[in-house]
């Protein structure tokens, strides 16, 4: 879930050329450099954010389709808490535990976490925009969730700016996307003698294939 994967599927709800991409981010009237919002989260450090990561993608894994359709009508008819807004989010975005998959609705959940300065709903919506090649919203919210430090945020934009979706230089960015996706494993790696987390060889997959090694 770390990486974003570009889907090469035609879409009409962002541009159909990498031409059009380029030109798209470029005229977005939002600048990585304009002042933050008002934020609701306050004094949570990246850590925090990590071990949020973490518990949503653990319960992920532990969510079957009965539970998956529980919280979704708890979701629809109730103030969810924010663990139950991400995880509704995760499941509708990825369309898993049976649940039929709808971005929109992923999208409406993760917006008022986003806005408050969530940066791991933050990072979510910008990837789920970036999967729809809406990218000047996908740039957007991972440039905002980038500031807390995040490192599957840094991950996600220095692959946007590598694949040439903004102005950045796209080697340097290669560069800090293999920084961030270091940082990530580093935050799963098992302690001596423990077996690796699902998380951990899901970022060492990734690493493998990154260098080209094939998976075992």
């Amino acid at each position: 879930m770390a990486l974003l994967e570009l889907d090469a599927s035609p879409t009409t709800a962002g541009p159909k050329t990498e031409g059009e991409a380029r030109n798209l981010t470029r005229q977005v009237s939002y600048r990585p450099d304009e002042p933050p919002q008002p934020a609701r989260y306050t004094n949570t450090d990246v850590e925090h954010w990590m071990r949020l990561e973490q518990t949503i993608n653990t319960a992920v894994r532990r969510t079957g389709k009965a539970q998956a359709a529980e919280l979704l009508a708890r979701v629809a008819r109730s103030k969810p808490s924010d663990e139950e807004r991400l995880l509704a989010s995760v499941l509708l975005e990825d369309g898993m535990a049976g649940v039929t998959r709808n971005q929109l609705k992923a999208r409406q959940l993760l917006q008022p976490l986003a806005t408050g300065g969530n940066a791991y709903a933050q990072t979510l919506l910008g990837e789920s925009f970036y999967s729809d090649r809406v990218y000047d919203q996908a740039y957007k919210w991972l440039s905002i969730a980038v500031r807390s430090g995040f490192p599957r945020a840094m991950t996600d934009l220095s692959q946007m700016e590598a694949e040439g979706l903004s102005g950045s230089d796209p080697q340097a960015a290669a560069i800090r996307m293999l920084d961030s996706m270091m940082r990530q494993s580093a935050n799963v790696i098992p302690k001596p003698g423990q077996p690796p987390t699902p998380e951990m060889q899901d970022a060492a997959n990734r690493m493998k294939e990154l260098f080209g090694t094939p998976k075992r």
